[in-house]
């Protein structure tokens, strides 16, 4: 399955599709990530706002949709 972990709705389709295929999820690794290395004054600031989107929101979305399908697998 492809998606952007940055698309909170990319995330949900995939974790539904998780459940319908296997209807468990034992785990779930939110590793997904990017940088930008510039100095801050270069940087623009869309660029700033995909990386906070990917790193931290992507692993929030991400772990909040997996979370109740992991829960039924404790």
């Amino acid at each position: 399955m492809k998606g952007d972990v940055s698309n909170i709705e990319d995330v949900k389709a995939c974790i539904q599709a998780v459940s319908q295929s296997f209807g468990a999820l034992h785990y779930v690794v939110a590793n997904a990530g990017m940088a930008h290395f510039t100095n801050l004054a270069d940087t623009d600031p869309r660029i700033a706002e995909t990386m906070i989107l990917t790193n931290l929101l992507g692993m929030f979305y991400t772990i909040h949709e997996a979370y109740p399908l992991l829960q039924t697998t404790s």
